[in-house]
């Protein structure tokens, strides 16, 4: 069993995944050593700035993201602030993604 999270493989996610690996004990194959180190990819790495394919915000985010603060996991926080509530209740399913972080 080994317990892999793509962000060590070179992929621009992180994601861990448990892989169970099953060989016959007569083929006396060698242990398997599944170990990963490369970089981190950020999301900043691989975003394309001068992207003309992506349609507009809807106006319910654009809205709302003058209120995003650096951190924040989804729009339900600056959903918030910007209805200047203390509970969440909107925006949960959203993903804020920083340049620094592996998406």
């Amino acid at each position: 069993m080994f317990r892999l999270n793509s962000a060590t493989m070179g992929v621009p996610q992180a994601r861990e995944r448990i892989f169970f690996i099953g060989r016959k004990k007569s083929l006396k194959l060698p242990d398997l050593k599944l170990e990963f180190n490369k970089p981190p990819v950020s999301f900043g790495a691989i975003a394309d700035r001068n992207s003309t394919s992506h349609p507009p915000l809807r106006p319910s985010i654009e809205k709302r993201r003058p209120f995003v603060e650096y951190g924040d996991q989804n729009l339900k926080f600056a959903d918030a602030r910007y209805r200047n509530l203390t509970t969440y209740n909107a925006f949960f399913s959203t993903y804020i993604l920083y340049d620094d972080t592996v998406p």
